[in-house]
């Protein structure tokens, strides 16, 4: 028997629109019969338009700026690199306009970089997709920049499932990478 039309059956889909609960689709959906398939499309769908609107991580932001920081290494990437790689970065978000703001140093590179992006959704450890490119004048250090972000990638900010990457010549697949973690206050760079 499928988990998903049980949960589905239970309230889940309310839940998931109301952006409170996060759709964990299996990444096999086809084990889950053609039926279910079609449902957690359904639903994760519903959940994505009907999250922006109504996310938790969202309300009650309008107009207010937050702050991440991430510990740059080699030690955090999902790939081994053997590398002596570090940095430090520092972003500030503008929740309202949902314009982010960067500086990203780093250090000890193997070979010569190639680019800087920002990832999500990707909890620790995971991958994901590139969302932003942190370097657009080419990768160097510090990289400083602005650019803006989507609800959902705002989203991605707020929850702790996005990541900084640097990409070296040795290690296209990624050098050094720092999850970003929310803090209370400004950093240094954005005070």
């Amino acid at each position: 028997m499928s988990w998903l039309p049980v949960l589905l059956a239970c309230g889940a889909a309310a839940l998931l629109a109301s952006g409170q609960v996060r759709a964990q689709v299996p990444g096999n959906v086809r084990s889950a019969g053609p039926a279910a398939a079609g449902t957690a499309k359904a639903a994760t769908d519903t959940a994505a338009t009907a999250g922006a609107a109504t996310s938790p991580a969202l309300a009650g932001a309008t107009g207010k700026k937050r702050y991440f920081v991430a510990d740059i290494s080699w030690a955090n990437n999902t790939y081994y690199t053997p590398s002596e790689a570090k940095g430090a970065a520092e972003f500030e978000l503008d929740v309202a306009s949902k314009t982010l703001r960067w500086v990203l140093t780093y250090q000890d590179l193997s070979s010569p970089p190639t680019k800087i992006t920002l990832h999500a959704p990707a909890q620790p450890g995971a991958t994901g997709a590139a969302i932003l490119d942190l370097s657009p004048g080419g990768p160097k250090s510090p990289a400083r920049g602005e650019g803006k972000l989507s609800d959902a990638q705002v989203e991605y900010l707020l929850t702790g499932w996005s990541y900084a990457l640097v990409t070296t010549r040795k290690y296209p697949q990624g050098e050094a990478r720092g999850q970003l973690d929310r803090v209370r206050q400004a950093t240094p760079a954005f005070q």
